[in-house]
Formats: C-alpha cells, sequence, structure tokens
C-alpha cells in the first residue's frame, strides 16, 4: 500500500535522518522520500504492516498530519507565481553541491593535465576514479539513509535490499582500481553495468516525475533527483564506453 503524510516540524536533514533511522531497520516499510522543506513523507508498506505502525514510530517531537488535513491548513494565497520561483531557486541551490564536485574534479584534472603530458585517456581515468571515491565517501557518511534513498529508484537495490549496503564498497574499490590503473578494463565493465542499471531506474523515475531524493551523494546533502543525475551517470558510462573501444 502506498501512502502519504506530512510531518511538521522538520528544520533540518539530521530531522530526516533521524525518521529514516526509526524506520529503516523494520520490515516491510518501504521510504519513498522526505521532503525537507514541506514534511511531504511518502512511503510504501508491504501486506501486514499497518499505518499506525509507522506513525507511533515517527520521533513525538514530529507532527504527523494526513493529507486531508495537511492540504486543509494550506493558505490559499500560495497560488501564485512566487512561491514557484522560490521552489525552482530551492531546487538548483540543492543541486550546488553536485555541480561544485564536478567542477572540482574537471578543475583538479585539467591541472594535472598543464602540468604533465596531456592524454585524453588519463584525463577521464582520473575523472572516473575520482568521482567514484568522492562519492562513496557521501555514501558511507550515512550508509543507512543512503540504502534507503537508493532503493528508491535503483532496480537492483529496490530487490536486493544487500545491493545497497555493498554499493559504496564496489564504488569505492573501482576507485582505487583506476586510480591505481589496475584492472582496468574490469573496473570499465563493471561500471557500465552498475551506472547502466541505475540509469534505468533514474529515467523510470524521471519519466513518471516521482519527487524522490537522488543518493548519488547519500543522503546527506538532500539531493532531489532531476536530469542532472541522468547526465551524471552517462558522462561515466561515456567514458568507461570510450576507454573501452579506444
Amino acid at each position: 500500500m502506498h501512502y502519504i503524510l506530512y510531518l511538521e516540524g522538520l528544520t533540518c536533514m539530521g530531522c530526516v535522518r533521524s525518521i529514516r533511522e526509526a524506520l529503516v531497520e523494520v520490515a516491510g516499510i518501504h521510504i519513498i522520500d522526505i521532503e525537507l522543506e514541506t514534511g511531504r513523507f511518502e512511503f510504501s508498506l508491504l501486506q501486514g504492516i499497518e499505518l499506525e505502525t509507522v506513525i507511533q514510530l515517527i520521533p513525538a517531537k514530529f507532527t504527523v498530519l494526513t493529507q486531508d488535513q495537511y492540504l486543509a491548513g494550506r493558505k490559499k494565497s500560495i497560488k501564485t507565481d512566487k512561491p514557484l520561483a522560490k521552489a525552482s531557486v530551492s531546487k538548483w541551490r540543492q543541486l550546488r553541491p553536485l555541480f561544485l564536485i564536478f567542477a572540482f574534479l574537471f578543475g583538479v584534472n585539467a591541472l594535472n593535465a598543464l602540468v604533465y603530458q596531456f592524454s585524453f585517456e588519463a584525463f577521464m581515468l582520473d575523472f572516473m576514479a575520482g568521482f567514484f571515491l568522492v562519492f562513496s565517501f557521501f555514501k558511507f557518511l550515512d550508509l543507512k539513509g543512503f540504502v534507503s534513498a537508493f532503493s528508491g529508484y535503483d532496480p537492483i537495490a529496490n530487490r536486493l535490499g544487500l545491493y545497497g549496503w555493498i554499493y559504496p564498497f564496489i564504488e569505492l574499490t573501482l576507485g582505487l582500481l583506476l586510480l591505481t590503473n589496475t584492472g582496468v578494463n574490469f573496473a570499465l565493465y563493471a561500471t557500465l553495468f552498475i551506472l547502466g542499471v541505475t540509469t534505468i531506474g533514474v529515467i523510470q523515475q524521471l519519466r513518471q516525475r516521482n519527487k524522490i531524493v537522488c543518493a548519488c551523494l547519500g543522503s546527506v546533502l538532500n539531493l532531489p533527483m532531476t536530469e542532472a543525475t541522468l547526465i551524471e551517470n552517462l558522462v561515466m558510462i561515456l567514458m568507461a564506453g570510450m576507454l573501452l573501444i579506444g
């Protein structure tokens, strides 16, 4: 069964993490998304799990509202252009850490190319290594939160819970292999597989216009799932393919 509740009292990502941690241990509760700004809490329950069970597990400092209660309490004046503009700005502001990381990786590799003899192959290998190492680091900061968010769109993690737990270790391993130029072909094929599968899930979520959290940088930064996630994956897949062909 699919449910949507609204939570009052969310002030930071620590609040979101506390709710995820309170629910992640209970089998049968699948958290789809928790929006910090609106308090919108979307989740699904397997047969046999009661809605009241979820409500009781949510920390007492948060007020739980049904969708009807939330809509009844909203001000009618929100139907203007200004809130939409504010939401749009907030979305891109949330994505800023992702853009900064990509800019940092490109910048470091470009600087390295200026100092040493430039090689496009070496540039791509170093970029991919940095990508996996940095992104795995953020996932390790809140492993439970990552697993919950990742299972919301990755087809394998959605069906095999263990995959979500080992995924950051896979990324870390691939980053080290590419950085040390060890088992490069294996790492590239593995990249095509894991990011190819994830990209399928991302495309499905974007086509359905589902508002969920992107787990690419874990759950600490609460990045929204957007086209940027798709582009990020496609860039890595393209680089891996070019390196294998070349």
